[in-house]
């Protein structure tokens, strides 16, 4: 690939000194080589910082920023002052990218004219190699009325966070992260979003996103989620002021979630200093438009039946929604040898453990069932998993008609 365009990739560190390597070593490693790699170090005392001065002298295209911690925001911040490239990607600097992530995402923003390039992101718990890339790549390209309604309506969690993207560097001329907030990602994604003319998506997992327990997307609900909702409120602004009516009624439904999460965090925890910043929250909500609270959206059926005659053996199920719950309690425990989602980390709830999703091929199986009730998303997901080696003649589809779920080979 033409190596002209120089991409500038900001690592803000602080006290990851357990994953940093991983982190920039995946950074180097990149079949892309024009790279300018910008550590930030945020005032951290576990030795980052010195590991970062050593990465330094090994590698000419790694410059460092010594500062004093200011948070996330402030770091992603002093990156941007210095960077250079004609593109921006973000790496927290305790996840790592797949070898072909810049690569991947600069060749999909320069063939089809793109400011922002957007992959999927696998979560893991454990270092695992990159998984091979899906042979299938389907790319989707969007408008900036298409990307607001991805965030807001259908790939909320892939769309909202800002490290598995590739921004053309102009976007961020005028706009910066919050300083002093958490949940950072939440005040600025949608601006970035809107004001992208053009953004493609690419169905391959070519970012890691590490789960580890004090992780801000891993973290109960409290104070600082309080962050969380000031910046879905900017963005009920942003989306009311462009008339987009559905994706506006979408926020204000997530953001009553949100207040109603407050709600319960302020009585369990007394938290009277809580109190007074949510009766705030409440009355700036009030100013909006909040009449069409209630869910109104299409709601599946229960499913009444799982018709499973056309398969024997062990099964690992891949999905842990509806669907995916339905065939375990028809199968029992006894007949699923696993059961994997992306969102792993965030079901605790089932009778069996739920994995992450690259577990299946430490799995022993007969086959492989997809629960996923959206069929583009259940072909994304075969040929994905078909790009690790998994057996076509292993693999099955969950086909829900009304409320009975077939399996079919």
């Amino acid at each position: 690939m033409d190596c002209q365009k120089k991409v500038s990739i900001i690592v803000p560190v602080y006290q990851v000194a357990e994953y940093l390597n991983k982190c920039v070593m995946s950074i180097c490693e990149q079949t892309y080589s024009n790279l300018e790699i910008i550590l930030i170090d945020d005032g951290s005392t576990d030795g980052s910082s010195q590991m970062c001065d050593e990465f330094e002298k090994k590698d000419i295209r790694i410059a460092v920023i010594h500062k004093k911690n200011g948070g996330l925001s402030s770091a992603r911040n002093a990156g941007l002052k210095v960077a250079k490239g004609d593109y921006v990607a973000f790496v927290d600097s305790d996840d790592y990218i797949h070898p072909a992530y810049i690569e991947t995402l600069l060749r999909s923003c320069e063939e089809y004219k793109c400011e922002i390039a957007v992959c999927d992101y696998m979560s893991v718990r454990d270092d695992i190699d990159p998984l091979p890339l899906n042979k299938h790549e389907r790319v989707t390209c969007m408008n900036s009325r298409d990307t607001m309604h991805a965030l807001t309506v259908d790939r909320y969690l892939l769309f909202i966070v800002c490290w598995n993207k590739l921004y053309k560097r102009e976007l961020f001329d005028d706009i910066l992260f919050p300083d002093g907030r958490i949940h950072e990602d939440e005040y600025v994604t949608h601006h970035l979003l809107y004001k992208s003319k053009n953004t493609v998506l690419i169905n391959q997992y070519l970012y890691y996103y590490r789960k580890r327990a004090n992780s801000i997307m891993s973290r109960p609900f409290s104070e600082k989620n309080f962050d969380r909702i000031y910046g879905t409120m900017d963005r009920l602004h942003l989306l009311k002021k462009e008339g987009l009516e559905e994706e506006y009624r979408s926020t204000v439904k997530r953001l009553s979630f949100l207040i109603e999460q407050a709600e319960k965090y302020c009585k369990i925890n007394k938290a009277n200093d809580s109190l007074s910043m949510l009766d705030e929250i409440k009355n700036l909500f009030n100013e909006f438009d909040v009449s069409d609270r209630s869910d109104n959206t299409t709601i599946n059926r229960k499913i009444r039946d799982v018709d499973t005659s056309n398969i024997s053996g062990k099964i690992v199920i891949y999905g842990a929604g509806d669907v995916g719950r339905a065939i375990f309690e028809k199968l029992g425990e006894e007949a699923v040898s696993g059961w994997i989602d992306n969102l792993w980390y965030k079901i605790q709830d089932t009778d069996i453990a739920i994995k992450p999703v690259y577990e299946l091929l430490n799995m022993e199986y007969d086959y492989v069932c997809i629960t996923q009730r959206d069929s583009e998303v259940r072909n994304e997901v075969k040929q994905q998993i078909l790009s690790w080696g998994v057996s076509p003649s292993k693999i099955v589809m969950a086909i829900t008609n009304k409320d009975v779920v077939s399996i079919i080979k």
